[in-house]
């Protein structure tokens, strides 16, 4: 019985009734007594309780009182004050004995719609509500509250209180633009708008005054303010022939009131020259593709630069990843005009084919102001995005990972590979033109654990002891340890030494996660659910500690998403289809974990800031529970440290892997996915604002596993390099994009 009430006592609470606490001897004879006012329990009495055991309601409110109720202290605010909170005070039934089924039920409101919102009541449980003064409104409120006996509504208490709001005078108000262009000498004209007193009816017929003060009266040599009525105003700035800079002007508009009377703002005006003129936007005939060198006359105030953005439009719309500034000077009056170098690519600016409706537009700017633009037509655009046909270098048995570093740190790039087949790691030297020597390989775990092989997962290559050499660690899959082998002067390793890790370790990371100089390792537990923070001793060695994650994480990748300068972790998890963000706390902790939603399946990710907001976004590769889908969700980043829902893309089958990078040359991220039953990697070219065009599909080697987007041969274009399983080799895609680099 008690269960029961309580919920109903919790539905009438919002509702603005409240229960009385039960007292013996409830009225109505409930249990068989007479109670106050009634008969027996058997007739149910005349106060009409009805409690169990008792008789029916009787019709009467017999010997029950009013319920009590305070009358609230009246009060006073300013216009426009914050809401005002009344707490209702000694609220009762009134009668000594009650039934536990009596409630209280509260109400009220006010006479002045004009001055006050509708009463709020709260919501959290107390007795009471809050007074809402309407904006720009003044006067005195009546407002009554009452209490009514929810079994006899003819017994109510009702008590009033009244409420003044005292008028304040309001500033005035206007708008301004946000920032004014003087061209020299003028004079210009600046207009403001919404020019009033502020405030309500009350305050409509005060005089209004309005001044304007140069802050640099060297640049601005005339500035005037003038009132123009209806809620308009202008100002007139002048400055020297010749004169050029930024500066600012502090508008003032006053109501002549005793307090609170004046609105100012500093306004930002740029005095400039006449703004330059560009003619003659001449494109190459033919078919446009990669790096074109456009032309065109800019005509400009001589020894002023000007900077030249490019736009392209297509179908009334700017392409993102072609406005570079140029910085001109002097006056250009050769036919040929200036040459501009920008890069065309169909697969980012024209991804359906058509090229219709194509502009290339020059547009000259000082000190943020356009001057006449030119603009130029183009009739054809071939694609500028190209990778070479694969190239093929062995590695070991069951390549599961490739990662590029320069191992030996002889300024040319090398990959390290895990051999999935056997208990090791391979290193493929690197030859400086996208080739690589053959492998030199390493054991790093036993051959066995128990009766499974170790099957080593993922690498990782960093300085563990800070000896100048590189080192490794490795997840070794069926033997839930990591190995830790340390470089040596000759370009071997030592001993593998194993640790501890969680069940299933897969991939890792390392990065510096306590600040000390020294880095640590993140890795990721399939089984377990979690990730093992190895923290490195400084001595040669790590300790270790769990941190809950995620259904079965596959991928672990690393970087600061909330900007705090500590490094942070995501996680891809497989079966509870989405990513867990870790926050590093900066000492090798992390806070309390977040999930984002990531489609089913994901086993892999990338990160990178797509749409260049300083914020980290996310993409994964989602094969699905059966490894059959061709799934790619980007999660955007919508503050620091979350995530938008995703936005999906489609790859080839089995995606299993993420690399990011720019791969076109326009200044904007792409990522890659390796496909590991398509045997290909599937490209998608940023567009700069956090979404991707289409895939490209490029066969690469059997099962890939990894994907890395680095360039090998130094020209400034990323190649795109593989781990493949299936045929235990490394692929290289050399970037032959015709990118302005």
């Amino acid at each position: 019985m008690r269960s029961a009430l309580a919920s109903v006592a919790a539905l009438l609470v919002l509702a603005g009734c409240f229960p009385i606490d039960p007292k013996p001897g409830s009225r109505g004879g409930g249990t068989g007594s007479t109670a106050s006012g009634g008969g027996a329990g058997a007739s149910g009495g005349s106060a009409g309780g009805g409690a169990p055991g008792g008789g029916a309601q009787g019709g009467g409110s017999g010997g029950n009182l009013p319920p009590t109720l305070d009358t609230p202290a009246n009060e006073t605010v300013d216009e426009d004050a914050q809401p005002i909170a009344v707490a209702l005070t000694n609220v009762s039934s009134g009668s000594a004995q009650e039934d536990v089924t009596q409630f209280v039920a509260l109400d009220g409101g006010h006479d002045a719609p004009g001055l006050l919102a509708p009463l709020r009541w709260f919501t959290d449980g107390g007795r009471g509500f809050d007074v809402v003064p309407l904006p720009n409104a003044n006067g005195v409120a009546h407002v009554s509250v009452s209490a009514t006996d929810n079994g006899f509504p003819s017994l109510t208490t009702t008590r009033t209180f009244t409420v003044t709001v005292r008028a304040v005078n309001d500033a005035p108000t206007f708008t301004a633009p946000a920032r004014a262009v003087v061209q020299a000498p003028g004079p210009t004209t600046v207009p403001l708008t919404g020019v009033g007193p502020g405030g309500g009816a009350d305050e409509a017929s005060q005089p209004l005054s309005l001044s304007v003060t140069a802050m640099n009266t060297a640049l601005i040599t005339g500035a005037t303010a003038t009132l123009d009525g209806n809620g308009l105003a202008h100002l007139s700035l002048s400055a020297p022939a010749g004169a050029e800079g930024a500066t600012s002007v502090t508008v003032t508009l006053s109501d002549g009131q005793s307090a609170n009377s004046t609105r100012q703002l500093v306004l930002p005006v740029v005095v400039s020259q006449p703004p330059a003129v560009v003619t003659g936007v001449t494109i190459p005939s033919g078919t446009l593709s990669g790096c074109v060198t456009i032309g065109y006359t800019i005509s400009q105030p001589t020894s002023l630069a000007a900077d030249v953005r490019v736009e392209v439009e297509r179908d009334g719309k700017l392409v993102p990843g072609h406005a570079v500034g140029a910085g001109l000077t002097g006056v250009t009056t050769s036919p040929g005009g200036v040459a501009h170098a920008l890069t065309w690519s169909s697969d980012t600016d024209f991804p359906d084919g058509t090229y219709g409706n194509v502009k290339v537009r020059v547009v000259p700017s000082r000190l943020g102001v356009d001057g006449t633009a030119g603009e130029g037509t183009a009739t054809s655009v071939s694609n500028a995005f190209a990778m070479a046909p694969k190239r093929s270098f062995g590695g070991g048995p069951g390549t599961f990972q490739a990662v590029v570093i320069d191992v030996d740190k002889d300024g040319v790039l090398d990959v390290v590979t895990v051999d999935s087949f056997v208990n090791g790691l391979s290193i493929l030297h690197g030859n400086g033109d996208g080739g690589f020597a053959p492998p030199r390989s390493f054991v790093t775990s036993p051959s066995m654990c128990g009766a499974n092989p170790s099957k080593p997962f993922s690498v990782n290559v960093a300085d563990y002891d800070n000896d100048g050499r590189y080192d490794f660690t490795v997840a070794n899959e069926n033997c839930e340890t990591m190995s830790l082998v340390l470089g040596l002067a000759d370009g071997g390793v030592t001993p593998y030494v194993q640790m501890d890790a969680g069940n299933t370790p897969l991939h890792a990371k390392t990065g510096d996660f306590d600040h000390d100089g020294y880095p640590d390792v993140a890795m990721a537990n399939y089984v377990s659910n979690d990730v093992t923070i190895f923290l490195n001793n400084r001595a040669g060695g790590f300790r270790g500690f769990q941190v809950p994650v995620g259904l079965n994480p596959n991928k672990i990748e690393m970087a600061d998403f909330n900007n705090d300068g500590h490094l942070d972790l995501v996680t891809a998890n497989a079966t509870s289809n989405d990513v867990t963000l870790l926050l590093g706390n900066g000492d090798g902790g992390f806070w309390t974990r977040r999930d984002f939603g990531a489609d089913e399946g994901p086993r892999n990710m990338g990160v990178g800031d797509f749409n260049a907001d300083g914020l980290m976004d996310v993409a994964t590769a989602n094969p699905g529970p059966a490894n059959t889908a061709t799934k790619v969700s980007v999660l955007i980043a919508t503050d620091a440290g979350f995530f938008a829902p995703p936005a999906m893309y489609t790859s080839q089958t089995h995606p299993r892997s993420v690399g990011v990078g720019d791969l076109n040359g326009d200044g904007l991220l792409d990522f890659a996915t390796g496909n590991v039953d398509a045997d290909s990697v599937s490209v998608f070219l940023g567009r700069g604002d956090g979404t991707f065009w289409p895939g490209h599909h490029i066969p690469v080697g059997g099962g890939p596993h990894s994907v890395a987007i680095v360039d090998l041969d130094g020209d400034g274009k990323p190649e795109i390099v593989t781990g493949n399983t299936g045929t235990s080799d490394v692929t290289v895609l050399v970037n032959q994009t015709k990118a302005c680099r």
